[in-house]
C-alpha cells in the first residue's frame, strides 16, 4: 500500500530553416523536470492485512531531471540537385538524479520525516560531434558514411545506506561510432540496403547511482 504524488514538467523547442538552397540548419532543445515526485508507504501491515503501521518511508525524487540540445547543419554543394548531402551536428545532454528515501514516524504526512534511510544522487553529461555524407553514386545507388564521437562523464555520485555514506568516484569515457550504408533502389517496389556500424550506449545517472 502506498501513496504517490507527482508533478513533472516537460518543455521543448525546434527552430529550423527550409531555404531550398545549399544550406539549412536545425536547433532542438528539451527539458524534463521532476518538480514534485514523492512516494510514501507504511513499514508493516497486520496479519489480517487490514491495518498498517504509522511508521513508514518516503521516497523523494524532487530535483531529478534532464536537458538536451542538438544543433544540426545540412549542406548540398550543388543545391537541391546535389548528388551529395553532407550533414553534421553537435549534441549535449545533462542528467541529474536526486533520490532520497526517508524514515518517517507518520507515513501519511508528507511534512514529517526523520533520518535518511537510503540516498542515491548523481549526474551524467554527454557531449558529441557527428558528421555524415549521403552520396548518390547513381540515381538508384546511394552510399552513406558517417561517424559520431562522444565524450561522456558521470560525476557528483553519492550513495547513503543507513550510517554508511560513499562519495562515488567520477567516471568518464570517449567513444567513436562509425557507420556505413549502401542502398540500391532496384525498382519502384524493391530496394536493398546493406549496413555496417558500431554504436555505444552510456550509463544513465539512475543506472550508476540509484
Amino acid at each position: 500500500y502506498y501513496d504517490i504524488e507527482q508533478r513533472h514538467t516537460a518543455n521543448s523547442f525546434v527552430l529550423r530553416t527550409d531555404r531550398k538552397k545549399s544550406w539549412d540548419v536545425e536547433l532542438i532543445g528539451s527539458t524534463y523536470r521532476f518538480g514534485h515526485d514523492r512516494q510514501r508507504s507504511p513499514l508493516t501491515a497486520t496479519s489480517t492485512g487490514t491495518n498498517f503501521s504509522q511508521a513508514g518511508r518516503a521516497a523523494v525524487f524532487d530535483g531529478t531531471g534532464w536537458e538536451t540540445l542538438d544543433l544540426k547543419g545540412m549542406w548540398k554543394p550543388a543545391g537541391q540537385i546535389s548528388a551529395h548531402t553532407v550533414s553534421m551536428g553537435a549534441h549535449y545532454e545533462h542528467y541529474t538524479l536526486k533520490n532520497a528515501t526517508y524514515d518517517t514516524p507518520d507515513w501519511t504526512n508528507d511534512d514529517v520525516r526523520s533520518s535518511v534511510f537510503t540516498e542515491g544522487d548523481g549526474k551524467t553529461r554527454t557531449n558529441a560531434l557527428w558528421a555524415q555524407d549521403a552520396w548518390y553514386i547513381t540515381p538508384d545507388l546511394k552510399l552513406t558514411v558517417g561517424g559520431r564521437y562522444e565524450d561522456w562523464r558521470g560525476y557528483d555520485g553519492l550513495n547513503v545506506s543507513g550510517t554508511t555514506t560513499i562519495n562515488q568516484k567520477d567516471v568518464s569515457a570517449q567513444r567513436f561510432s562509425p557507420k556505413g550504408l549502401l542502398t540500391w533502389n532496384a525498382s519502384d517496389r524493391w530496394s536493398f540496403t546493406a549496413a555496417v556500424g558500431k554504436a555505444y550506449r552510456f550509463a544513465t545517472a539512475a543506472e550508476l547511482y540509484q
